[in-house]
């Protein structure tokens, strides 16, 4: 109270603050308390010991409901006089939170049927029991005027109706308090007139993020991937919290996505999905399934993508069922999203390097495409927020005809998307938007990566790198460096400069079986070879009148296998013969597109790619032949590489490593290809992009591992803008 008589009602809600002496009784009364990072596995900030959730006590994740139990406990101690729990210190304190019973004894025998039905929703332990928005209390708290009875005074009446009155007054100034006062955190970020504000969240190990960035439905935790002493775990970061958080268990995770309650994170760790909580534990085996996209639905089901369609599984784990099927043309269905109401799905289709937004009916099964783009998620707003050319851009959508109700709009520029699509951005149902903003992305990264797609890096450092070639004894790769060719010794990590302004970024190359030279092509269509350890100069190989690209040595070092452009023919293979005339001899052409040849270590087969089928994939013929040629891959397939002993088969099909086993005696025998891992950010060289299907990786001589380029990643921060929804509406308005 005042001096001059004013009250004065303080904020009850969730505030940081300091961790003081736990002995001093006095502290049960303390404005704030904050329990260490050991008593609550993730040391939150929990507030006022006398007026704190069962949940809060626990130091569990917490929402409004938290805040719902404390102004129970305010107007419980305005009616009784004292608190509802309390204790000799905080200790004391919070156990009565947690177990001690009301003592409803204690409120006036006066007190309204109503008013008591309140407190005892307020004080439900289990928090999906509990009130659960302040708003709902106003019935509550509006005290009906019930006959007086007959036998009554009329002095009496009088009195009850006062008495009526004066709860009513009571209880709706608590409410007008309480709501004045914030009620914790999140009403701090949304004042009756939002105003957006924006800041950066940047990552205090300084690291490119890896994957996307995700906000909960809530809008109060991110969620994001990022790389500490070589290994990429999940970290959590609450809005109102100066640090991140790991959570266990998740090492290697790819992507990450939150549950429909805030409280779960579903991620894919090495072609695996699983879930964990926010609060910690053991993480939980959904299904294998390709690291493209998901999304988890109300329904708690949750839908991801793949380069066959999008599969479903229940949350709760089980064996994926086809939810789209890939029409003709198409290559992947991938960042599904639920509409609000689960009645259909967003998702992106990808057709031969262009993307297109669709939407598929749960209710009749239809798919319509919608717009040019990716990454497609439908707003509470009517907005349909959507990918293209680093920015996100809205449209107004009506989610019941699933049609779209004007022309999209630019909302957001410099947003980060990676090569097969995913822009890095999330928005949280109340309007907060978070993104990986272009600038300050970083270079790609050269890294060993294992059977199971765990990486780490080769040199610890970030460049433009392309095209890694493994040399035959495994001790150095080639690779491009900018628009150059080096050498880098995987032991000493040394490096040699190959050329000097022949080569230009994107042209595959390739090492002589012994190890003594590079092959790789020139802008001027030529093929030249330079020796390994930067002596001398590049020597002329070959010319030509149109794009050419060597990409294999024979056993012998005789035969160099190559493709080319025709404006006749296409792309067909071709074989040089050193030893030869020097004109290259054709080997397979056909009116199709063939590519990336390259000799099995036995020089008795040659792996290409080939467009025939109407899609790309992987054949393997026999050298110099005849023969029948073998389909190796089954759905899709490009970026085809052997293993040193011939016994095994690489291949990208998408953003997923697969392989087959293969015998040669005493005819060709291959396995059916089964999933490695998915690529995550390993960099892809999609034919359709660029129409060079040549391996963006190599295999180690071990077989155990490869050599690739991981990102670029995503900058070591990210833009938050808290009222998002605001600009949104202002900028596209809902017809």
């Amino acid at each position: 109270v005042k001096d001059d008589g004013t009250v004065k009602v303080l904020d009850f809600g969730l505030a940081k603050a300091f961790q003081p002496d736990a002995s001093d009784p006095s502290m049960s009364l303390s404005p704030t308390i904050s329990l260490t990072a050991a008593a609550t596995q993730m040391g939150m900030v929990i507030g006022t010991a006398a007026y704190m959730s069962p949940e809060q006590a626990k130091g569990k994740i917490i929402d409004k409901r938290a805040d719902v139990w404390a102004f129970g406990a305010v107007l419980f101690e305005m009616l009784a006089g004292r608190r509802p729990f309390t204790g000799d210190d905080v200790s004391d304190t919070l156990a009565a939170v947690l177990r001690a019973e009301v003592d409803w004894s204690a409120l006036p025998d006066t007190t309204p049927a109503s008013i008591q039905k309140l407190l005892r929703r307020c004080f439900k332990r289990d928090p999906k029991q509990r009130l659960r928005d302040i708003g709902d209390a106003r019935n509550d708290l509006e005290v009906s005027e019930a006959p007086a009875d007959a036998g009554a005074k009329p002095e009496d009446d009088t009195r009850a109706r006062s008495r009526r009155v004066s709860w009513s007054a009571a209880a709706a100034a608590v409410v007008l308090a309480a709501l004045a006062s914030g009620l914790g955190v999140w009403s701090l970020l949304q004042s009756p007139a939002p105003v957006p504000k924006r800041f950066t969240i940047a990552d205090p190990l300084g690291l490119p993020l890896r994957g996307n960035v995700s906000i909960s439905p809530d809008g109060q935790t991110l969620a994001y991937i990022a790389r500490q002493e070589g290994v990429y775990r999940i970290y959590r970061r609450s809005l109102d919290q100066f640090e991140p958080s790991v959570i266990s268990g998740t090492e290697e995770a790819g992507s990450v996505y939150f549950s429909p309650d805030s409280q779960w994170l579903l991620f894919n760790a090495g072609g695996i999905w699983k879930k964990v909580t926010l609060s910690g534990g053991p993480p939980v085996t959904l299904c294998e399934g390709a690291n493209s996209g998901a999304t988890w639905g109300s329904n708690d089901t949750v839908v991801f993508g793949s380069n066959s369609g999008l599969s479903q599984v229940s949350a709760a784990g089980g064996t994926p069922r086809p939810f789209t099927t890939l029409a003709e043309g198409e290559v992947s269905h991938t960042g599904p999203q639920f509409l609000l109401g689960e009645r259909a799905v967003l998702f992106t289709i990808n057709v031969d390097g262009t993307r297109m937004v669709a939407v598929q009916s749960l209710e009749t099964g239809e798919r319509q495409g919608l717009v040019e783009g990716s990454s497609a998620r439908f707003l509470p707003t009517g907005h349909l927020v959507f990918a293209r050319d680093d920015t996100l851009w809205a449209v107004p959508f009506d989610a019941d005809d699933l049609e779209l109700r004007g022309e999209p709009v630019p909302v957001v520029e410099e947003v980060v998307i990676n090569a097969n699509g995913f822009a890095r951005y999330s928005i949280g149902n109340d309007g907060t938007l978070v993104f990986a903003p272009t600038g300050g992305t970083a270079a790609a990264t050269l890294v060993r990566v294992d059977r199971e797609g765990r990486s780490v890096p080769v040199i610890d450092e970030s460049a433009d790198f392309w095209y890694p070639r493994v040399a035959p004894d495994g001790g150095r790769v080639a690779i491009g460096i900018g628009p150059e060719i080096w050498a880098i010794d995987l032991e000493r990590l040394t490096r040699t400069r190959l050329t000097f302004g022949q080569t230009t970024q994107f042209f595959p190359f390739a090492w002589t079986r012994d190890g003594t030279r590079v092959t790789f092509a020139s802008p001027d269509n030529g093929i030249h070879s330079t020796a390994s350890d930067g002596s001398g100069q590049p020597e002329l190989l070959l010319e030509g009148d149109y794009p050419q690209w060597p990409t294999s040595w024979s056993p012998d070092g005789q035969t160099m296998a190559l493709y080319r452009n025709h404006p006749d023919t296409t792309r067909d293979l071709w074989m040089f013969q050193t030893d030869g005339d020097r004109v290259p001899v054709s080997f397979l052409v056909t009116p199709f597109e063939e590519r990336a040849p390259s000799f099995s270590p036995d020089g008795h087969w040659v792996v290409y790619v080939s467009d025939e089928s109407g899609q790309d994939e992987v054949y393997v013929q026999p050298y110099p032949g005849p023969g029948q040629k073998v389909a190796i891959s089954t759905s899709g397939g490009s970026e085809p590489v052997w293993s040193a002993d011939g016994r095994e088969l690489f291949y990208r099909n998408g953003a997923e490593m697969m392989v087959v086993e293969v015998a040669t005696e005493p005819t060709l025998r291959v396995t059916t290809p089964h999933l490695l891992f998915t690529m995550g950010d390993y960099q892809l060289n999609s034919a359709g992009a660029g129409g060079r299907p040549n391996p963006n990786y190599d295999v180690l001589p071990d077989g155990q591992g490869f050599v690739m380029i991981e990102g670029p990643g995503g900058p070591p921060h990210v833009n938050v803008v808290l009222n998002w929804f605001v600009e949104l509406k202002a900028r596209v308005p809902i017809p």
